[in-house]
């Protein structure tokens, strides 16, 4: 399982040197210290600001796609695809495919 890209052993070597170049008081520290940063940024105006943003630029397609009415085109097509797809099902047996073949 990877988060961020990064795997298992590689999160374990990251932990080990933080370890090692904070030791046990210092890492318990830079923890708490990391936290609180993170917790001001995402409680941060420009935090929510930049997630409505994104969230809006997600929606940018699908309503695109509403103004130009393209999703009722876009049924139209696919129940038109489908007989075209599957059009051996209507066949019972190879007398009745011959017959449509020859003629």
């Amino acid at each position: 399982m990877e988060i961020f890209n990064i795997g298992p052993w590689e999160l374990i070597l990251v932990l080990l040197l933080a370890l090692v170049i904070f030791g046990p008081e210092g890492m318990v520290k830079f923890a708490r210290d990391a936290a609180v940063f993170i917790r001001k940024v995402v409680r941060s105006s420009f935090w929510q600001e930049l997630i409505s943003t994104s969230e809006e630029i997600r929606e940018i397609p699908k309503q695109l796609v509403k103004e130009a009415e393209l999703e009722e085109n876009l049924r139209e097509i696919n129940q038109l695809k489908n007989p075209i797809i599957y059009p051996t099902e209507n066949l019972t047996d190879e007398g009745e495919a011959g017959r449509y073949l020859n003629s």
